[in-house]
């Protein structure tokens, strides 16, 4: 192996470097209020209890051309479960409105198509 490209997959690559600055959090700060009641930690183990994520991305590393390439058929997959919202009073006379808003759409659509 070159001894330029080892040291750089030795100490760039596959090193841990201890954290340099703050680490950012992967959420959005809307997201993480709407969650928010505790500390920020606690908020963040609230949001990722719906989440499964699988690491198996893999990647083919060429020491003689220093190339990366992603080997076929692999992923990383990150799914959200969603979660039903809670009804209370409010929340029918919005459902109402939102069934009334599509049935306009579903009208427009079939007049779209009647046209055509």
């Amino acid at each position: 192996m070159e001894p330029s490209f080892a040291g750089y997959l030795h100490n760039d690559f596959l090193s841990i470097v201890p954290d340099r600055k703050q680490m950012h959090g992967v959420y959005l700060g809307r997201n993480k209020r709407k969650n928010m009641h505790g500390d920020e930690s606690s908020a963040t183990l609230d949001i990722m209890e719906d989440i499964q994520i699988l690491n198996g991305l893999e990647c083919k590393l060429s020491c003689s051309t220093s190339k990366v390439s992603y080997v076929l058929d692999t992923e990383d997959f990150l799914y959200r479960i969603k979660r039903m919202k809670l009804s209370n009073g409010s929340s029918s006379s919005s459902h109402g409105k939102s069934l009334k808003v599509h049935a306009i759409k579903v009208a427009r659509f079939h007049h779209f198509l009647s046209a055509a």
